[in-house]
């Protein structure tokens, strides 16, 4: 059998001396992955999520703990589908949202996404 799903990569960008990414449209898609750049200031990765681009919220888990994911350098992260659905705006931040890593260059982390529909 053929894969017929459509993956596509958005570039989440996180500037010298932030912690916090750009605003990502996810419309029509969902997030399934990150593949994190060769350089990073170490820490891991948590999230803000948006139903509207104007109102963003720490992401958090069913059982109160905020979404932590496991970040390093050049590795690609395999992310649970449905810990995002529902979401279009999302940004990637450094760090926890009670202690965000402000990154020590640019960094470019590539956001693997599939369509839904």
């Amino acid at each position: 059998m053929q894969a017929t799903e459509v993956r596509n990569a958005i570039v989440a960008t996180i500037l010298n001396g932030a912690a916090v990414s750009n605003h990502i449209n996810l419309e029509g898609s969902v997030l399934v992955g990150i593949r994190m750049p060769a350089a990073w200031t170490a820490a891991n990765l948590t999230f803000r999520v948006s139903m509207d681009d104007v109102t963003f919220l720490d992401a958090y888990s069913g059982a109160g703990a905020e979404h932590v994911v496991t970040a390093a350098v050049d590795r690609h992260i395999w992310l649970d589908p449905s810990a995002f659905a529902g979401y279009r705006w999302l940004i990637v931040r450094s760090g926890t949202a009670g202690t965000p890593v402000n990154q020590a260059g640019d960094r470019l982390v590539t956001l693997v996404t599939r369509g839904i529909g």
